[in-house]
Protein backbone atom coordinates (compact mmCIF):
# COMPACT_ATOMS: atom_id res chain seq x y z
CA UNK A 1 0.00 0.00 0.00
CA UNK A 2 2.69 2.45 0.89
CA UNK A 3 4.21 1.99 -2.69
CA UNK A 4 1.38 2.66 -4.82
CA UNK A 5 1.05 6.00 -2.29
CA UNK A 6 4.61 7.00 -3.11
CA UNK A 7 4.02 6.75 -6.57
CA UNK A 8 0.58 8.38 -6.20
CA UNK A 9 2.41 11.14 -4.36
CA UNK A 10 4.97 11.73 -6.74
CA UNK A 11 2.74 11.30 -9.72
CA UNK A 12 0.37 14.45 -8.28
CA UNK A 13 3.73 16.01 -7.60
CA UNK A 14 5.16 15.98 -10.98
CA UNK A 15 1.73 17.33 -12.21
CA UNK A 16 2.11 20.03 -10.15
CA UNK A 17 5.35 21.14 -11.26
CA UNK A 18 4.33 20.87 -14.66
CA UNK A 19 0.89 22.71 -14.46
CA UNK A 20 3.04 25.54 -12.68
CA UNK A 21 5.73 25.31 -15.13
CA UNK A 22 3.41 25.75 -17.91
CA UNK A 23 1.30 28.10 -16.52
CA UNK A 24 3.65 30.27 -15.65
CA UNK A 25 5.12 31.08 -18.88
CA UNK A 26 5.01 34.02 -20.74
CA UNK A 27 4.20 34.40 -24.56
CA UNK A 28 5.58 37.12 -26.28
CA UNK A 29 5.04 37.87 -29.68
CA UNK A 30 7.85 38.98 -31.49
CA UNK A 31 7.15 41.49 -34.88
CA UNK A 32 9.57 41.44 -37.65
CA UNK A 33 11.98 43.56 -38.46
CA UNK A 34 10.94 45.81 -40.84
CA UNK A 35 14.35 46.98 -43.03
CA UNK A 36 14.49 50.90 -43.59
CA UNK A 37 14.61 51.53 -47.02
CA UNK A 38 14.29 54.53 -49.29
CA UNK A 39 11.05 55.58 -50.83
CA UNK A 40 9.78 53.30 -53.81
CA UNK A 41 10.38 56.31 -55.76
CA UNK A 42 13.94 56.67 -54.87
CA UNK A 43 15.81 54.58 -57.01
CA UNK A 44 18.53 52.41 -55.26
CA UNK A 45 22.23 53.45 -56.13
CA UNK A 46 24.92 50.99 -56.61
CA UNK A 47 28.20 53.23 -55.64
CA UNK A 48 25.81 54.53 -52.32
CA UNK A 49 24.02 52.21 -51.32
CA UNK A 50 25.34 48.61 -52.50
CA UNK A 51 29.12 49.30 -52.17
CA UNK A 52 29.14 50.35 -49.01
CA UNK A 53 27.38 46.96 -47.89
CA UNK A 54 30.29 44.60 -50.35
CA UNK A 55 32.90 46.65 -48.59
CA UNK A 56 31.59 46.04 -45.18
CA UNK A 57 30.43 42.69 -45.18
CA UNK A 58 32.42 41.18 -47.93
CA UNK A 59 35.95 42.72 -49.53
CA UNK A 60 37.58 40.79 -46.42
CA UNK A 61 36.91 37.56 -48.12
CA UNK A 62 36.41 38.66 -51.93
CA UNK A 63 39.11 41.21 -52.42
CA UNK A 64 41.03 41.68 -56.20
CA UNK A 65 43.01 38.75 -55.80
CA UNK A 66 40.03 36.44 -55.06
CA UNK A 67 37.85 34.89 -57.77
CA UNK A 68 35.01 36.89 -57.14
CA UNK A 69 36.41 40.35 -56.70
CA UNK A 70 33.77 42.46 -54.65
CA UNK A 71 35.99 45.79 -53.89
CA UNK A 72 35.26 49.07 -55.18
CA UNK A 73 35.65 49.73 -59.10
CA UNK A 74 35.60 45.71 -59.49
CA UNK A 75 32.10 44.44 -57.77
CA UNK A 76 29.71 45.50 -59.90
CA UNK A 77 31.98 43.66 -63.48
CA UNK A 78 32.67 40.87 -61.24
CA UNK A 79 28.93 40.11 -60.30
CA UNK A 80 27.73 40.41 -63.69
CA UNK A 81 28.93 36.40 -64.35
CA UNK A 82 25.86 34.92 -63.19
CA UNK A 83 25.20 36.08 -59.97
CA UNK A 84 22.85 38.45 -60.79
CA UNK A 85 19.55 36.31 -62.44
CA UNK A 86 17.14 39.17 -63.49
CA UNK A 87 14.38 36.90 -64.27
CA UNK A 88 14.08 35.91 -60.16
CA UNK A 89 16.07 38.20 -58.80
CA UNK A 90 14.90 36.84 -55.07
CA UNK A 91 17.57 33.85 -56.80
CA UNK A 92 20.28 35.99 -57.33
CA UNK A 93 23.29 34.28 -55.73
CA UNK A 94 24.66 37.97 -54.71
CA UNK A 95 21.41 37.82 -53.10
CA UNK A 96 20.36 34.44 -51.27
CA UNK A 97 24.41 33.47 -50.20
CA UNK A 98 25.00 36.71 -47.53
CA UNK A 99 20.97 36.13 -46.99
CA UNK A 100 20.39 36.73 -43.27
CA UNK A 101 18.83 32.88 -42.66
CA UNK A 102 21.60 31.80 -45.11
CA UNK A 103 24.44 29.86 -44.23
CA UNK A 104 27.46 32.22 -45.62
CA UNK A 105 29.58 32.77 -42.55
CA UNK A 106 29.38 36.14 -43.09
CA UNK A 107 25.26 37.43 -43.16
CA UNK A 108 23.39 40.99 -44.42
CA UNK A 109 21.44 42.21 -41.81
CA UNK A 110 17.54 42.78 -43.24
CA UNK A 111 18.17 46.32 -44.61
CA UNK A 112 21.40 45.08 -46.47
CA UNK A 113 19.19 42.22 -47.92
CA UNK A 114 16.18 43.97 -48.34
CA UNK A 115 18.69 46.60 -50.50
CA UNK A 116 20.54 44.62 -52.41
CA UNK A 117 16.95 42.56 -53.72
CA UNK A 118 15.50 45.74 -54.36
CA UNK A 119 18.34 46.65 -56.20
CA UNK A 120 18.32 43.74 -58.57
CA UNK A 121 14.75 44.37 -58.83
CA UNK A 122 15.51 47.92 -60.10
CA UNK A 123 17.87 46.12 -63.11
CA UNK A 124 21.45 45.91 -61.08
CA UNK A 125 22.40 49.19 -62.73
CA UNK A 126 26.23 50.60 -61.70
CA UNK A 127 24.94 54.05 -61.06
Amino acid sequence: MDIKNGTLKCVLFCALCFSVFFTSCEWVTIEPITPELPPPDVEISFSTDIQPIFTDKCVACHPSTAGLDLSEGNSWTSIQNGRINSTTPAESLIYTKPDPSGSHPVKYSTTEAALVLRWIEEGAKNN
